[in-house]
């Protein structure tokens, strides 16, 4: 691959020109969202060295959202501890304006 991006940004032909465009929205999708992903592959649905990179993508979601819902579990732990001995009609002792 390291080949393939050098070679292409060296040689100045309209190939080369249309490869530096591609590649170069691909690394920018990549900095910006983190990820890159082949849509037409996906909606195709074609494998690639014997691999479903689509039921990859799906679990490699399923697992992120689980993460996520793990991070709201302990996000409400923390309300739940802070909140345990909130008083409404308690007036604050100290104040912050002069």
């Amino acid at each position: 691959m390291d080949a393939i991006i050098s070679v292409g940004y060296r040689i100045n032909s309209r190939r080369a020109t249309q490869f530096r465009i591609w590649a170069t929205g691909i690394l920018k999708e990549y900095m910006i969202k983190g990820f890159a992903m082949d849509d037409e592959r996906l909606k195709q649905g074609k494998t690639a060295l014997g691999k479903d990179y689509f039921r990859e993508l799906l679990e490699r979601v399923r697992s992120i959202r689980a993460s996520e819902r793990h991070i709201w579990q302990q996000i409400t732990d923390i309300y739940a501890e802070c909140s345990i001995d909130y008083d409404r009609t308690h007036l604050p002792r100290v104040s912050f304006m002069p």
